[in-house]
Protein backbone atom coordinates (compact mmCIF):
# COMPACT_ATOMS: atom_id res chain seq x y z
CA UNK A 1 0.00 0.00 0.00
CA UNK A 2 2.68 2.38 0.92
CA UNK A 3 4.33 2.16 -2.24
CA UNK A 4 1.50 2.31 -3.87
CA UNK A 5 0.46 5.27 -2.70
CA UNK A 6 4.59 6.67 -3.38
CA UNK A 7 3.60 5.93 -6.84
CA UNK A 8 0.80 8.51 -7.20
CA UNK A 9 0.38 11.39 -9.61
CA UNK A 10 -1.92 13.77 -7.48
CA UNK A 11 -4.12 16.63 -10.25
CA UNK A 12 -6.54 19.68 -9.26
CA UNK A 13 -7.90 20.25 -6.01
CA UNK A 14 -11.23 18.60 -6.40
CA UNK A 15 -11.77 15.44 -4.27
CA UNK A 16 -14.34 13.42 -6.78
CA UNK A 17 -14.58 10.41 -4.95
CA UNK A 18 -17.21 9.12 -7.46
CA UNK A 19 -14.76 9.54 -10.34
CA UNK A 20 -12.24 7.66 -8.05
CA UNK A 21 -14.84 4.45 -7.34
CA UNK A 22 -15.18 4.57 -11.29
CA UNK A 23 -11.65 4.04 -12.18
CA UNK A 24 -11.20 1.80 -9.45
CA UNK A 25 -14.29 -0.40 -11.12
CA UNK A 26 -13.73 0.22 -14.84
CA UNK A 27 -9.89 0.69 -15.72
CA UNK A 28 -7.28 -1.84 -16.74
CA UNK A 29 -5.26 -3.00 -14.10
CA UNK A 30 -8.37 -1.96 -11.38
CA UNK A 31 -11.82 -4.53 -10.77
CA UNK A 32 -13.23 -4.26 -14.58
CA UNK A 33 -14.54 -7.76 -15.90
CA UNK A 34 -13.67 -9.05 -12.38
CA UNK A 35 -16.76 -10.09 -9.91
CA UNK A 36 -16.35 -8.92 -6.76
CA UNK A 37 -13.38 -7.89 -4.95
CA UNK A 38 -12.05 -4.77 -2.23
CA UNK A 39 -11.81 -1.40 -2.81
CA UNK A 40 -10.23 0.62 -0.17
CA UNK A 41 -11.21 4.45 -0.02
CA UNK A 42 -9.90 6.98 1.81
CA UNK A 43 -10.55 10.86 2.00
CA UNK A 44 -10.66 13.72 4.13
CA UNK A 45 -13.17 15.62 1.55
CA UNK A 46 -16.49 15.99 0.28
CA UNK A 47 -17.27 14.65 -2.90
CA UNK A 48 -16.31 17.49 -5.58
CA UNK A 49 -15.67 18.03 -9.07
CA UNK A 50 -13.45 20.96 -10.65
CA UNK A 51 -15.71 20.58 -14.31
CA UNK A 52 -19.23 18.51 -14.50
CA UNK A 53 -18.07 16.70 -17.23
CA UNK A 54 -17.18 13.59 -16.23
CA UNK A 55 -18.23 13.98 -12.54
CA UNK A 56 -19.71 10.80 -10.92
CA UNK A 57 -21.45 11.55 -7.14
CA UNK A 58 -21.39 8.29 -4.81
CA UNK A 59 -24.77 7.66 -5.13
CA UNK A 60 -23.89 7.97 -8.77
CA UNK A 61 -21.78 4.60 -8.16
CA UNK A 62 -22.76 2.82 -5.75
CA UNK A 63 -25.53 0.70 -7.75
CA UNK A 64 -22.67 -0.57 -9.94
CA UNK A 65 -20.63 -2.09 -7.37
CA UNK A 66 -23.68 -3.57 -5.93
CA UNK A 67 -23.98 -5.10 -9.13
CA UNK A 68 -20.37 -6.22 -9.09
CA UNK A 69 -20.16 -7.45 -5.58
CA UNK A 70 -17.49 -5.15 -5.07
CA UNK A 71 -17.27 -3.78 -1.38
CA UNK A 72 -16.23 -1.09 -0.41
CA UNK A 73 -13.81 -0.10 2.54
CA UNK A 74 -14.03 3.60 4.07
CA UNK A 75 -11.50 5.68 5.76
CA UNK A 76 -12.84 9.16 6.59
CA UNK A 77 -10.09 11.68 7.38
CA UNK A 78 -10.94 14.59 9.70
CA UNK A 79 -14.29 15.89 10.22
CA UNK A 80 -14.41 17.10 6.74
CA UNK A 81 -14.87 13.44 5.46
CA UNK A 82 -17.82 13.19 2.78
CA UNK A 83 -21.12 11.73 5.26
CA UNK A 84 -21.83 9.31 2.29
CA UNK A 85 -19.07 7.39 3.12
CA UNK A 86 -20.45 5.41 5.61
CA UNK A 87 -23.43 4.43 4.04
CA UNK A 88 -21.50 3.40 1.01
CA UNK A 89 -19.29 0.81 3.52
CA UNK A 90 -22.97 -0.38 4.66
CA UNK A 91 -24.71 -0.62 1.18
CA UNK A 92 -21.85 -2.52 -0.59
CA UNK A 93 -21.50 -4.88 2.42
CA UNK A 94 -17.59 -3.17 3.60
CA UNK A 95 -15.99 -1.80 6.53
CA UNK A 96 -15.95 2.03 7.69
CA UNK A 97 -13.54 3.60 10.04
CA UNK A 98 -13.03 6.97 10.79
CA UNK A 99 -9.96 8.92 12.41
CA UNK A 100 -9.97 12.33 14.05
CA UNK A 101 -7.19 14.38 13.61
CA UNK A 102 -5.94 14.81 16.69
CA UNK A 103 -5.51 10.89 17.52
CA UNK A 104 -2.23 9.30 18.27
CA UNK A 105 -0.93 6.80 15.08
CA UNK A 106 -3.11 4.02 16.54
CA UNK A 107 -6.29 5.00 15.06
CA UNK A 108 -4.77 5.39 11.32
CA UNK A 109 -3.24 2.26 11.92
CA UNK A 110 -5.69 0.49 13.30
CA UNK A 111 -7.69 1.92 10.49
CA UNK A 112 -5.52 0.47 7.77
CA UNK A 113 -4.82 -2.78 9.56
CA UNK A 114 -8.87 -3.50 9.38
CA UNK A 115 -9.03 -2.41 5.82
CA UNK A 116 -5.87 -5.48 4.64
CA UNK A 117 -7.69 -7.72 7.48
CA UNK A 118 -10.71 -7.56 5.36
CA UNK A 119 -11.79 -11.18 5.28
CA UNK A 120 -15.84 -11.83 4.88
CA UNK A 121 -15.29 -15.53 4.97
CA UNK A 122 -13.01 -16.02 7.45
CA UNK A 123 -14.24 -17.22 11.31
CA UNK A 124 -13.67 -15.55 14.96
CA UNK A 125 -11.08 -18.19 16.08
CA UNK A 126 -8.67 -17.82 13.00
CA UNK A 127 -8.94 -13.64 13.35
CA UNK A 128 -7.35 -11.36 15.59
CA UNK A 129 -9.14 -9.25 18.13
CA UNK A 130 -8.18 -6.42 19.80
CA UNK A 131 -7.89 -6.64 23.38
CA UNK A 132 -6.51 -2.80 24.42
CA UNK A 133 -5.92 -0.34 22.90
CA UNK A 134 -4.33 3.40 24.28
CA UNK A 135 -3.16 6.16 22.61
CA UNK A 136 -0.58 8.44 24.75
CA UNK A 137 -0.50 12.34 23.46
CA UNK A 138 2.63 14.65 24.19
CA UNK A 139 5.00 12.43 26.10
CA UNK A 140 7.84 13.58 28.27
CA UNK A 141 11.44 12.53 28.22
CA UNK A 142 11.66 10.20 30.67
CA UNK A 143 8.11 10.15 32.46
CA UNK A 144 6.48 6.51 32.72
CA UNK A 145 3.73 5.26 30.10
CA UNK A 146 1.69 2.43 32.41
CA UNK A 147 -0.39 0.48 31.52
CA UNK A 148 -2.32 -2.98 31.68
CA UNK A 149 -4.59 -5.49 29.11
CA UNK A 150 -6.46 -8.46 30.63
CA UNK A 151 -6.35 -11.93 28.78
CA UNK A 152 -9.63 -13.49 29.33
CA UNK A 153 -10.19 -17.89 29.49
CA UNK A 154 -12.03 -17.27 25.78
CA UNK A 155 -8.39 -15.74 24.37
CA UNK A 156 -4.49 -16.02 24.56
CA UNK A 157 -2.95 -17.32 21.38
CA UNK A 158 -0.34 -15.26 19.16
CA UNK A 159 -0.78 -12.26 21.10
CA UNK A 160 0.61 -9.46 19.67
CA UNK A 161 1.65 -5.97 21.86
CA UNK A 162 2.08 -3.16 19.04
CA UNK A 163 3.44 0.40 20.31
CA UNK A 164 2.92 2.83 17.24
CA UNK A 165 5.52 5.60 18.04
CA UNK A 166 4.82 9.40 16.21
CA UNK A 167 7.54 11.73 15.58
CA UNK A 168 8.64 13.86 13.02
CA UNK A 169 9.79 11.35 10.03
CA UNK A 170 9.42 8.61 12.17
CA UNK A 171 12.85 9.14 13.01
CA UNK A 172 13.68 8.64 16.98
CA UNK A 173 17.16 9.89 17.91
CA UNK A 174 16.79 7.63 21.33
CA UNK A 175 14.89 4.47 22.45
CA UNK A 176 11.94 3.74 24.33
CA UNK A 177 12.36 0.95 27.11
CA UNK A 178 9.50 -1.77 27.04
CA UNK A 179 8.64 -3.96 30.24
CA UNK A 180 5.78 -6.77 30.29
CA UNK A 181 5.06 -8.42 33.66
CA UNK A 182 2.64 -11.69 33.06
CA UNK A 183 0.12 -11.86 36.02
CA UNK A 184 2.10 -14.41 37.59
CA UNK A 185 5.05 -12.70 37.36
CA UNK A 186 6.69 -15.95 35.02
CA UNK A 187 7.23 -13.74 32.46
CA UNK A 188 9.40 -10.94 32.70
CA UNK A 189 10.10 -9.05 29.21
CA UNK A 190 12.47 -5.68 28.62
CA UNK A 191 12.88 -4.75 25.41
CA UNK A 192 14.50 -1.36 23.82
CA UNK A 193 13.07 0.24 20.66
CA UNK A 194 14.06 2.96 18.14
CA UNK A 195 11.98 4.08 15.69
CA UNK A 196 13.29 5.02 12.17
CA UNK A 197 12.03 5.22 8.88
CA UNK A 198 11.96 1.87 7.97
CA UNK A 199 9.23 0.67 10.59
CA UNK A 200 7.30 3.32 9.98
CA UNK A 201 7.40 3.94 13.91
CA UNK A 202 6.01 0.58 14.93
CA UNK A 203 7.27 -1.98 17.67
CA UNK A 204 5.72 -5.26 17.30
CA UNK A 205 6.28 -7.85 19.70
CA UNK A 206 4.29 -11.86 19.15
CA UNK A 207 4.23 -14.62 21.78
CA UNK A 208 4.38 -17.75 20.49
CA UNK A 209 3.14 -19.60 22.92
CA UNK A 210 -0.44 -19.02 24.89
CA UNK A 211 -0.47 -16.47 27.41
CA UNK A 212 -1.41 -16.93 30.90
CA UNK A 213 -4.99 -15.38 31.69
CA UNK A 214 -4.49 -12.47 34.04
CA UNK A 215 -3.90 -9.11 34.24
CA UNK A 216 -0.79 -8.27 32.45
CA UNK A 217 1.29 -5.24 33.14
CA UNK A 218 3.26 -2.59 30.90
CA UNK A 219 5.90 0.21 30.93
CA UNK A 220 7.43 2.30 28.52
CA UNK A 221 9.97 4.88 29.16
CA UNK A 222 10.95 7.34 26.53
CA UNK A 223 13.91 9.09 26.14
CA UNK A 224 13.07 11.88 24.38
CA UNK A 225 9.82 13.72 23.77
CA UNK A 226 7.62 12.61 21.18
CA UNK A 227 4.08 13.91 19.59
CA UNK A 228 2.21 10.80 20.73
CA UNK A 229 2.66 7.02 21.42
CA UNK A 230 -0.44 4.15 20.73
CA UNK A 231 -0.74 0.92 22.49
CA UNK A 232 -2.40 -1.79 21.05
CA UNK A 233 -2.53 -5.33 22.07
CA UNK A 234 -4.65 -7.98 19.72
CA UNK A 235 -5.02 -12.08 20.30
CA UNK A 236 -6.68 -14.91 18.93
CA UNK A 237 -8.68 -17.18 20.57
CA UNK A 238 -7.48 -20.05 23.04
CA UNK A 239 -8.79 -22.32 21.05
CA UNK A 240 -8.91 -22.30 17.03
CA UNK A 241 -12.30 -23.79 17.33
CA UNK A 242 -13.88 -21.57 19.64
CA UNK A 243 -14.47 -18.14 19.29
CA UNK A 244 -13.47 -15.37 21.51
CA UNK A 245 -15.71 -13.07 23.78
CA UNK A 246 -16.16 -9.57 22.56
CA UNK A 247 -17.19 -6.33 24.23
CA UNK A 248 -17.60 -3.28 22.97
CA UNK A 249 -18.81 -0.36 25.12
CA UNK A 250 -19.77 3.21 24.26
CA UNK A 251 -21.28 6.85 25.20
CA UNK A 252 -24.29 8.27 23.90
CA UNK A 253 -25.81 11.38 24.56
CA UNK A 254 -29.09 13.35 23.92
CA UNK A 255 -29.52 15.57 20.87
CA UNK A 256 -27.07 18.27 22.37
CA UNK A 257 -23.87 19.09 21.22
CA UNK A 258 -20.93 18.78 23.83
CA UNK A 259 -19.22 21.95 24.92
CA UNK A 260 -22.60 23.69 25.27
CA UNK A 261 -23.94 25.20 28.33
CA UNK A 262 -27.05 22.80 28.34
CA UNK A 263 -26.07 20.04 30.77
CA UNK A 264 -26.09 16.54 29.17
CA UNK A 265 -27.46 13.11 29.86
CA UNK A 266 -25.51 10.61 29.55
CA UNK A 267 -25.33 6.75 28.51
CA UNK A 268 -23.14 4.19 28.99
CA UNK A 269 -23.65 0.92 26.85
CA UNK A 270 -22.12 -2.08 25.89
CA UNK A 271 -22.46 -5.27 23.75
CA UNK A 272 -20.85 -8.69 24.76
CA UNK A 273 -21.03 -11.38 21.88
CA UNK A 274 -19.38 -14.13 21.94
CA UNK A 275 -18.67 -14.56 18.19
CA UNK A 276 -21.84 -13.30 16.52
CA UNK A 277 -23.86 -14.32 19.26
CA UNK A 278 -25.17 -12.27 22.12
CA UNK A 279 -24.30 -12.96 25.62
CA UNK A 280 -26.71 -12.65 27.95
CA UNK A 281 -26.87 -11.53 31.67
CA UNK A 282 -23.06 -10.69 31.26
CA UNK A 283 -21.63 -8.51 34.61
CA UNK A 284 -19.97 -5.26 32.91
CA UNK A 285 -17.99 -2.80 34.79
CA UNK A 286 -17.23 0.35 32.64
CA UNK A 287 -14.43 2.96 33.82
CA UNK A 288 -15.06 6.24 32.19
CA UNK A 289 -12.24 8.74 31.94
CA UNK A 290 -13.18 11.96 32.81
CA UNK A 291 -11.26 15.00 31.02
CA UNK A 292 -9.62 17.83 32.86
CA UNK A 293 -11.21 21.17 33.99
CA UNK A 294 -10.09 24.29 32.49
CA UNK A 295 -7.79 24.75 34.82
CA UNK A 296 -6.46 21.62 33.94
CA UNK A 297 -7.47 19.29 37.44
CA UNK A 298 -7.42 15.65 36.38
CA UNK A 299 -10.72 13.86 37.95
CA UNK A 300 -10.08 9.96 39.01
CA UNK A 301 -12.43 7.80 36.52
CA UNK A 302 -16.08 6.88 37.13
CA UNK A 303 -17.36 2.83 37.68
CA UNK A 304 -20.30 2.31 36.23
CA UNK A 305 -22.22 -1.17 36.47
CA UNK A 306 -23.82 -1.96 33.63
CA UNK A 307 -27.55 -3.97 33.83
CA UNK A 308 -29.51 -5.29 31.13
CA UNK A 309 -32.87 -4.97 33.26
CA UNK A 310 -34.92 -2.62 30.80
CA UNK A 311 -34.99 -0.01 33.63
CA UNK A 312 -33.13 3.17 33.09
CA UNK A 313 -31.11 3.58 29.98
CA UNK A 314 -31.74 -0.41 29.18
CA UNK A 315 -34.69 -0.08 27.46
CA UNK A 316 -34.60 -3.95 26.57
CA UNK A 317 -33.81 -6.48 29.13
CA UNK A 318 -32.33 -9.25 28.25
CA UNK A 319 -31.09 -8.85 24.73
Amino acid sequence: MVSAVDKMEFKGQSSCIGCGLNWALNRNGGLVDSDGGVIILITDGLNSCSTAIGCYSITDMTEELIEKKVKVVTIALGPDADPELEQLAIKTGGRSFSVDDNSGPGAINDAFAGSLDYQPGDVFGRTYTVVHRKDFSQVQTGKIIPGYFDIDPSIGRYVTFQVDVKIKDNLCAHTLDILFISPDLATNLNATFQCTPADFGVYRHQFAELVSEGRWIYRIIPQEDLQAVSVKVESKSRDESTEPIITECWIAQEAQEFNTSVNNNLAVFAEVKKGTKPVIRARITAEVTRPADVNGNQFSPVKLELADNGSGADKIKND
